[in-house]
């Protein structure tokens, strides 16, 4: 099995977390949800969210506040697009056709990954030169 053909499938967040200057930060929040999608004709989405977004006291994105919707938004990441595998620098690049932020779209976003049984793991940033990680650490694991 190729990598690109071991990313296909669904995949269920199981940690998000920040590392920089040895100081780790959970962006999401440590209870995060979320599913990251790769279907084997090279399209993919993401969506994350913090656990503890605070409802909308009229139930509808119409009538919410500023600083409920600020929340509300603050609080998720989604996009979606195309995606390419790096085999030899085991990278994905994700193509970005949609996000929730305007100012994302058309940008491309390199992963670096790891595969190990049904984890895997995307890193947002490359090592820092004394090997450590710096950067995004995603670990998923497969649901479909």
């Amino acid at each position: 099995m190729t990598q690109a053909s071991a990313l296909v499938g669904t995949w269920k967040l199981v940690s998000f977390e920040h590392r920089s200057n040895g100081q780790v930060t959970y962006p999401m929040g440590r209870n995060a949800r979320g599913y990251l999608s790769y279907d084997p004709s090279g399209w993919m989405s993401v969506q994350i969210m913090r656990a503890d977004r605070p409802m909308l006291a009229s139930r509808t994105w119409s009538d919410g506040t500023l600083e409920e919707l600020r929340a509300a938004v603050a609080g998720y990441l989604s996009y979606a697009g195309t995606y390419e595998v790096d085999e030899a620098n085991r990278s994905v690049t994700h193509h970005i056709d949609v996000h929730l932020l305007p100012n994302a779209v058309g940008t491309h976003l390199v992963r670096r990954f790891e595969i190990d049984g049904s984890r895997l793991t995307l890193l947002t940033a490359p090592a820092a030169p004394n090997g450590s990680l710096e950067g995004g650490r995603l670990i998923w694991e497969r649901v479909a």
